[in-house]
């Protein structure tokens, strides 16, 4: 893997370890009641996802381009950071959208 390679995987982990830690948050957010804060933590969950696809993207460009992409362990790090905060996030607007309407009843009171 060289520099610019490593450089992307790097930011991949970061921005989808962000979105994991939103989507996280936003599910407690669930569990306390809150499905206003949720809201607003899945978008910024979304937005990071959007940027960690964004480099995802570019390596998998490279490899239809037949250039070639050494896989290791920080690209599978990236990998699966970006696996979880899918599921986070899928998981977690099913629980908004399956709790929601108890959560904005009980929110109104």
């Amino acid at each position: 893997m060289d520099e610019a390679e490593l450089e992307k995987s790097m930011e991949m982990i970061v921005f989808a370890g962000d979105a994991e830690t939103q989507a996280l948050e936003a599910i407690d957010c669930i569990s306390e009641g809150n499905s206003i804060k949720a809201k607003s933590l899945f978008a910024e969950s979304r937005n990071s996802l959007k940027k960690a696809h964004a480099i995802h993207k570019d390596l998998l460009q490279k490899i239809m381009n037949g250039e070639k992409v050494q896989p290791d362990l920080i690209l599978v790090h990236a990998m699966d950071h970006l696996t979880a905060a899918e599921t986070y996030n899928l998981i977690g607007q099913k629980m908004l959208n399956l709790f929601g309407k108890y959560i904005n009843t009980k929110e109104a009171k």
